[in-house]
């Protein structure tokens, strides 16, 4: 046990270090405006990938569990393989011919389609600390491509040539560990898209809510993307204790009862909140003694709270999500994400082109959140833990009025 916990430790911390280190390093190599454009893109991408894979690595997935030798495996790998390469040579010609931003953008995607499905396929083969090392694949690819820029003295963006790159030896790879070969027909095709589509629905709608701030400040300017992105990317590094525990004890907290749920989770949550506090510290620390070559955002410490309570509640909802879905409820995570949207651009209308308006998104994020979590915990309480998690409820709450009482003191 002591043995895997250091292998998959070592593995998780290796794979998330460069999802966070990435960000961070693109912020001080980069202009704001540039590095905001670069989330931005990401963000875009994130969702296209979502939409147009159908789902393909969460149908490999279930089915690897059920029949290894399931014509949706087939399918699933063929359809992202054929999908990866489109998307890369549109993207070659679009970002050669007419603009070099959306090239960029659909190179990421098709990198992600390809990502996604091979993530997946590791995941269902039981190993979930080397499917993370291919999770934070598309921020391996910036980090070597943000590499040559520090060595080139180069700009953001012009990376295309290198997703493609990337893509066809991602591609080649999940072609060939992927050896499923069996005899396919249109009624399986169009079995694989009809079972693909609400999960489809589900994930762009909960990749639409989390990239939804981004998406909607750059429609303003991709300056403030930036200036949000940066008081995010320090704010996240706390959801590691999160992910951490998902990825390597996923079979034991989702199969144990509800008491001990509450338990573990309410635990991590709080770990969560806690870290982030003591990053904000950190962050003090280095703008205090002027440590250099360190991206630091505009040290609003309004801001850094509420995304210290975004983070948190970030992974309450995620870990209720996976609850929702062991119970057969997935639907009302759909529901919950669509709550969230929905409060995220109603309220921006109104605050979008006001002042302080990165200090209002944040704000307005953390109402999404807390509308989404009120939600997702009225169905399992009702329907699913029948009052059995009350330690959640608990620090759900706690968090909601530390932060409010936070905000209003400082």
């Amino acid at each position: 046990m002591f043995k895997m916990l250091i292998t998959h430790g070592m593995l998780f911390s290796l794979s998330k270090s460069i999802v966070f280190i990435t960000p961070l390093f693109a912020a001080s190599l980069l202009t704001t405006e540039s590095y905001g454009l670069l989330e931005w893109s990401l963000s875009l991408s994130m969702l296209i990938a979502t939409l147009v894979s159908f789902a393909a690595g969460n149908t490999i997935a279930f089915e690897m569990v059920k029949n290894k030798d399931s014509a949706m495996i087939h399918i699933g790998k063929m359809y992202s393989v054929y999908l990866g390469m489109f998307l890369i040579i549109l993207s070659f010609i679009i970002g050669v011919f007419f603009n070099e931003v959306a090239g960029t953008i659909l190179a990421m995607s098709s990198f992600l389609v390809i990502q996604y499905a091979l993530s997946a396929y590791i995941k269902a083969s039981g190993l979930g600390a080397r499917a993370s090392i291919v999770d934070s694949g598309i921020y391996t690819v910036l980090l070597c491509l943000l590499l040559l820029i520090w060595f080139n003295n180069e700009a953001f963006p012009s990376y295309i040539e290198g997703f493609l790159i990337a893509t066809v030896f991602l591609s080649v790879y999940l072609y060939l560990i992927m050896d499923t070969v069996v005899a396919i027909n249109n009624k399986k095709i169009i079995a694989f898209f009809i079972r693909g589509l609400p999960v489809m629905t589900a994930g762009g709608c909960a990749i639409l809510f989390f990239n939804m701030p981004r998406l909607l400040l750059g429609s303003e300017s991709m300056l403030l993307v930036g200036e949000f992105s940066l008081y995010f990317r320090w704010a996240a590094i706390a959801i590691t204790i999160h992910q951490f525990l998902i990825v390597v004890f996923f079979r034991n907290i989702y199969t144990a009862s509800h008491e001990v749920f509450d338990k573990i989770i309410g635990g991590v949550v709080i770990s969560v909140f806690l870290l982030g506090f003591i990053i904000i510290l950190i962050l003090d620390f280095i703008e205090e003694y002027n440590i250099q070559n360190i991206p630091l955002s505009g040290q609003n410490v309004s801001i850094q709270v509420s995304m210290v309570a975004i983070v948190a509640l970030w992974a309450l909802s995620a870990s209720l999500e996976g609850l929702l879905y062991r119970e057969g409820k997935s639907i009302h995570q759909v529901w919950a994400n669509l709550i969230g949207i929905i409060a995220l651009f109603i309220f921006s209308y109104f605050f979008i082109n006001k002042d302080n308006v990165i200090y209002l998104m944040t704000i307005i994020w953390l109402i999404a959140f807390v509308a989404i979590i009120f939600y997702q915990l009225s169905i399992i309480n009702k329907f699913i833990s029948k009052g059995n998690l009350f330690l959640i409820n608990w620090i759900f709450a706690s968090i909601v009025v530390i932060t409010i009482i936070l905000l209003l003191v400082i």
